[in-house]
Order: C-alpha cells, then structure tokens, then sequence
C-alpha cells in the first residue's frame, strides 16, 4: 500500500513539473481590468506575451475583445518591460481590437492566426519583426494604425501573412486618420520587402534618402496613381530587390510634385547607371534622355513603359541589361550607340512598333530572346563583330531580309530566327561566304541565301552625345502577328477547343518552374486585380477542357516536379507540383498540383480545384475554401474563347449533346449543359 502511495505521489509530481514547464509563467491584469498571461524571458529580466496554460489549444478564447498590451507589467513589486509575443499567442482568440505596447519589438509566428474578429491592430514603434503566419485569417481586420512610418518600413515580415494590411487594406496614422498619400520621411533608407503590400494607396513620396527597397514592398497595391519622386539620380540608384519592389508597377507614371506629371524623363548628368527595375511599369513616359555619364542601364529598367515610342541612348554605354526594353510596345526605333559591347536577354522582347533597329560593330554578344516578338521589324543588320547570339534572339516572324556581316560564321540554335524567317526571309552573307553558310548550324536552316547586302549597306551609328534617332522606314504589307504577352504576362495557345489562352506562369511567379503566391479562395478575382482586366481565373470547364484536351506528361524542369501539358498543337506550359497551404501548413510540395478555379460548388464553402499527382489529375475535385490556400494558374478572358453563353465562373454539371447523350466535355457545335443552379443552357463551341 505504502509502495502504491508513492507511485502515485511521484506520478502526480512528476506531471506537475511537467505541466509547470510549459505553462505561463504569471498573469497580470492590464490597466482595463484584462487578464494578460507571460512568460520570463532574457534572464528573467523581461516579459513575453503568451497563451494560458500548456499549448495555445488549451483554453477556449482565453484573450477577448479589446487588448492593450503594456510596456511594461509590475508582478511582486518587480516590473519588466514586455519585449515580445510568443508564436501562437492569441491564435483563434475572440479579439476585435488589439493594441502592442511600444516596448515590444518582435511578434511571433501564428501570433494572431484565425482570430477572424479582429477589426483593429495598432502596432507600436518598436517592432522590429512580425513572424510568419502572425496575422493569417484575420479576415476581419479593417485598419492597421502605425504611428511612426520611419519605423514600419525597417520592420521584417517574414513570410505568408505577417503584414496585417494584407487582410485590412487599410493604413491608419490614428483611429481615425486613414493614409491615402503616403510620404515616407527623410530618415528611412530602406522600406523592407511587404512593407505596404496590399494597402489602399492612392500616392506615395519617396525620399532621396532611400536607397533600397525590398520584395513585394508594394504588392498588390492596386489604387497606386502616382509615385513623387523628387530626386530622379537618387532613384536611378535605388536597389530594387524583386518583383512589385518598385511602386511605378501599379502607379504607371511618376511625377517630380504633387502636380507634375514626367513624361519626358531626363536623366541627370550625375547618374552614371540606371538601377534595375528603376522606371519598371512606368506607362507614362513617352521619352527618355540619357547623358553620356551613363554606362550602364540595368536589368528591366523600363520594362512595360509602353508609352515610351524614343529613347536616345549616348556613345558612353557599354551594356544594356537584361529586359531593359521589354514590352516598351510603342518603342518605334532605336539605334544603338558603338560603345555597346553587350545586350542583355530580351532586352527588347515584344516591342511590337519596334521597325528600325540599328546593332553596332562593337556590339559581341545578343542575349536570348533579344528581339523576341517584335512584330514590327522587318530587317536586321548583324555585324561581323558578333561572336554569339543566343536561342531565339531574332524571333520575329515578320522578319523579310536578315543580312549578316559575320565573316566567320558560328553555330547557332535552329530557333535563334522564327520557322517563318528561315523558311520565307532573304539572309544575305558576305561574298564568297554562301557555302560556308549552309554547312553552318543554324544559319543553313535558311531556304533562300544569297551573297551580299541586297542594298542593306551596313550603317555604323555616329556617335555624339546625343545620337540621333533614325527616320522609321514605311512597313511593308506583312501579315498580322499577335503578341503572345499581355500587360507583361505571357501566354500559350493549347490548340484548345474553345481556344482558351492559358498564362505561361502562376499569379506572382517569375518564371514557369516558380510556385508564386498561395491564395485564399476569393470572389473577387485577383487575377483580374493584379494582372489587368485581361486577365482571369479560370472556371471548372476551362480546367475539364484543358484535362481532356491535352497530353498530361510528369516531369522535372529545372529540378522543380510538375506537369507538362501540352496542347494538339505541340505548344506547352509546365504547373509545377505547388502543393496547397491547409490551415498555414504546406501540404504535397513537389508530389501534388494544386490549383484553384473560380468556380464554387452547389454548397458555397467548397470552391472547385483542378488536383492531381504523377499519376493521375482531377478537375472535379472541390475544397473548403476557408481551410486551403493554392495557387493559380490565370487564363486571357478578353480575347474570343470560341465558347458563347458561358462565363468563367458558372458549374456546369452535366453536359448533353443535341440528342441527349450525357457527354464529359464541351463539343464543338451546340451543348445543352445544366448549371449549378438548375438551369440549362444553350453553349456553342465554334
């Protein structure tokens, strides 16, 4: 007995040093009465913000209503000051309003995950990081008040869902002072990556002090008209570090007051180099001046200014970088100063009024994709100075006369020039060279080789200060070619039936192999939102389509698992295996696909979603859309689908022919298909 007793003591001690372990350390009331409960940190000299109990599960909504979180707390006649939230804190609370003491400077991952209520965060000076998935299903946040600006923007938001502007939209200087014109003061240097992602700007004022800006800082800033910018050599030099870093991606014009819109940007005479992403976006220029202390222009520095139609660039560039130009749809020539040692991967890419170009003897390398699209230009003067072109550099099927100066000439990728060039254009060689030509990779693609310049005489760009820009030649009667890039957004023609477009990427990746963003299911499409209004989510019969259409391949690209779907046309996109988030968790990266449609299920929680692995996809299945986030794959829903009586975001059910056979997709001709909604419609596909 006396042996069972000790047992039995030993057991229920032994649980409570467990159970004291991880537990709260103490509970204080704040000055409204509220029941606050901490942990000791650093030493015990401070005090961090935590759940009751053991885990942040084992109290029902221990946290409610209105919470101030104090600087400091007196417990047993000591008083520390509160520096911190602990992960997972007030996760699934009942707050409507929560106030973070000046004091604290970092808040844990999942801090305020699912606390659907809160409408309110005011986030004191001195924080300097938000965790990841702090602020995650807070869907009914409606403001965030910052004080001190200067001290938002040095904040690191580390990952999905740290930012609460994310779900408010809404930036407050005060409880009732919303901030539309944002001006950041003259001390910030840096605005870190998120910092303003997704909030309801209408302007921001960008000091010279800045020197970098980081990732997404304005994301999804969608109200952006107008970015100040008082000091244009400062802003050359800004580091941009990644996509929607630069705000011109949504404001598209840039202005030196309140007042004055710069549409013909001159670069001072103190700017040696043009940043990258620098005028990224910026639709309202119309003409750039660059002076001859500039040597470089950098990676994407005027993509998608597609009201520029002239830039003069000088004798003392040496290097255009990579998609300098790209998508500067009404760019109409451009001559290219002898100084110019290098240009960059498709640094003119889809410049479709682009009809002159001129390519000096000093110019040794043209990157991949250079001219890419440019369905304007009808010739190209290549001189002998070049050693190397890469894939796909003069891909312009419209593309008549190709004369290259190249003595010696190299091998080169069969797609360097379009089908339609080597099949139908005149390449002309220097003489004596025809049959060195045809022996040559690449070049002996050509039908039709001739010797000499067929009256294309070499023209070498002069070089002064500021070059003269070439008179643009009339354009012969060419057939039209589409472009294959919408608002800087590629897209790829399946061959499907009702010839939808599918995007090349996912929303918010740069590249094919990339996952981009996971989303929460929405019904307002922001696809629509971030891409322009030609863009879309797709519906559950473009994923059906786009299932029974094509060949399904699993692959690896670039080391990244997915699937290659390919269209009766031979044309393809890769959906890299994304996986999905499932309550902030990542589920199946690498071994699943994921991705969302815009269509919803007879029960309204559940959302359609094309899924799959290497062995089989689905684009029947339906998902909780309060419980996943995935990606999307965006669809062009201006252009003609070929498909009439049907938006993108209606169920179809069932689908008959014309003599009632139940049928698994659209047919061409007349489809009778019940909706969702228990009607029927009529839907032709062409």
């Amino acid at each position: 007995m006396k042996h069972s007793n000790l047992t039995l003591l030993l057991t229920v001690l032994l649980s409570m040093i467990g159970a004291k372990a991880f537990a709260h350390d103490i509970e204080v009331k704040n000055a409204d009465g509220v029941t606050i409960y901490y942990n000791y940190t650093n030493n015990g000299t401070e005090l961090e913000v935590t759940f009751r109990g053991s885990s942040y599960d084992s109290y029902s909504k221990e946290y409610s209503g209105n919470v101030v979180i104090p600087e400091e707390v007196t417990y047993m006649n000591r008083t520390r000051k509160v520096t911190s939230i602990e992960s997972n804190a007030f996760r699934g609370c009942g707050l409507t309003s929560v106030t973070i003491g000046n004091s604290v400077t970092s808040i844990g991952d999942g801090a305020f995950d699912w606390c659907t209520g809160l409408t309110s965060v005011t986030i004191g000076n001195s924080v300097t990081s938000i965790g990841d998935y702090a602020f995650y299903k807070c869907l009914g946040l409606k403001k965030v008040i910052v004080k001190d600006i200067a001290a938002w923007c040095g904040i690191k938001f580390d990952g999905s869902y740290s930012n609460p502007i994310y779900y408010a939209e809404h930036i407050y200087s005060d409880e009732d002072t919303e901030i539309t014109n944002l001006i950041i003061p003259n001390s910030v240097t840096s605005i870190g990556g998120s910092a303003f992602l997704g909030c309801g700007l209408t302007s921001v004022t960008i000091p010279n002090s800045v020197t970098s800006i980081g990732n997404s800082a304005f994301y999804a800033c969608y109200g952006l008209k107008k970015v100040i910018v008082k000091d244009i050599a400062a802003w050359c030099g800004i580091k941009f570090d990644g996509s929607y870093s630069n705000p011109l991606s949504y404001a598209k014009h840039i202005y030196s007051d309140e007042d004055t819109e710069i549409t013909n940007l001159i670069i001072p005479n103190s700017v040696t180099s043009i940043g990258n992403r620098a005028f990224e976006g910026c639709s309202g220029l119309t003409s750039v001046t660059i002076p001859n202390s500039v040597t470089s222009i950098g990676n994407r520095a005027f993509e998608g200014c597609s009201g520029l139609t002239s830039v003069t660039i000088p004798n003392s560039v040496t290097s255009i970088g990579q998609r300098a130009f790209y998508d500067c749809s009404g760019l109409t020539s451009v001559s290219i100063p002898n100084s110019v040692t290098s240009i960059g991967d498709y640094a003119f890419r889809n410049c479709s009024s682009l009809t002159s170009v001129t390519i000096p003897n000093s110019v040794t390398s043209i990157g991949e994709g250079t001219f890419y699209d440019c369905s304007g230009l009808t010739s190209v003067t290549i001189p002998n100075s070049v050693t190397s072109i890469e894939e796909s550099a003069f891909n312009c099927d419209n593309l008549a006369t190709v004369v290259s100066l190249i003595e010696n000439p190299f091998i080169i990728d069969s797609d360097v020039f379009s089908k339609n060039t080597r099949m139908n254009a005149t390449l002309y060689v220097p003489n004596g060279k025809k049959d060195v030509y045809k022996a040559t990779e690449g070049w002996k693609d050509f039908v039709f080789i001739e010797e000499g310049t067929g009256g294309n005489e070499p023209v070498t760009p002069d070089t002064p200060d500021t070059p003269d820009t070439p008179d643009t030649p009339d354009t012969p009667d060419t057939p039209d070619t589409e472009s294959c890039i919408i608002n800087g957004h590629e897209y790829v023609d399946l061959g499907l039936p009702s010839g939808c477009l599918w995007a090349k990427t996912n929303l918010g990746a740069e590249s094919e192999t990339k996952y981009g963003i996971y989303l929460d299911w929405s019904s307002s499409d922001v696809v629509t939102l971030n891409w322009g209004s030609d863009w879309g989510t797709p519906g559950y019969t473009h994923f059906v389509e786009l299932v029974n259409n094509c060949q399904w391949t699993w692959s690896t690209k670039n080391g990244v698992a997915g699937y290659v779907v390919t269209g009766s046309n031979g044309n393809s996109i890769f959906l890299p295996a994304a996986g999905f988030l499932m309550m902030r968790y990542p589920q199946m990266e690498g071994s699943g696909i994921y991705y969302w449609a815009k269509t919803l299920s007879s029960d309204s929680s559940f959302a359609y979603m094309l899924s799959g692995n290497s062995s089989s996809v689905n684009p029947y299945t339906t998902y909780n859309i309060s419980l996943m986030s995935a990606p999307i794959r965006p669809i062009v829903i201006t252009k003609t689908s070929g498909v009439t009586g049907l938006t993108i975001d209606e169920s179809v059910y069932d689908i008959y022919d014309f003599n009632g056979t139940r049928k698994t997709q659209l047919g061409k001709g007349l489809n009778i298909v019940r909706m969702s909604n228990g009607k029927s419609k009529k839907i032709i596909v062409k």
